[in-house]
């Protein structure tokens, strides 16, 4: 019932902060980075890899920004590479510290199929982030 209660705490204040920041920015900043380091295509690969370690069986992985630790999901082989990404957002996570690198990751995705020409994809915050390297998910 704690758990239940903690985890519904850390949704509801990650969605309250989450409405007080200015996405448009974000956005902005995203689709600027994207033109100028020509990046789409590792930050859609970003975003992919972080929400692929969903497991329906057992409810966990998603996204949730585990591959921020040097330990757990960021050293797979299959992540190799995806730290190219994540600097080329830091400065924007860094502007914008309320965001989540979950949220920023998969809206960074978003924006680059918009950005490369692809169809407006509809977008919402609230996704929250691993606490440690613990929570990546298991090979």
């Amino acid at each position: 019932m704690l758990m239940s209660l903690t985890f519904s705490l850390l949704a509801a204040l990650s969605l309250a902060s989450a409405s007080a920041l200015d996405y448009e920015a974000v956005r902005a900043e995203i689709s600027s980075l994207v033109r100028n380091q020509n990046c789409g295509p590792i930050l859609i690969r970003l975003s992919w890899h972080d929400a692929g370690t969903f497991d329906a069986k057992s409810g966990s992985g998603g996204p949730r920004g585990a591959m921020r630790f040097t330990s757990g999901e960021s050293g797979h082989g299959a992540n190799n590479g995806l730290d190219v990404a994540r600097q080329l957002l830091e400065p924007i996570r860094k502007k914008y510290p309320e965001i989540t690198n979950a949220d920023l990751w998969s809206l960074a995705a978003v924006v680059a199929v918009e950005e490369m020409g692809g169809p407006k994809v509809s977008w919402r915050p609230g996704r929250t982030d691993a606490a440690s390297s613990s929570d990546s998910v298991e090979e």
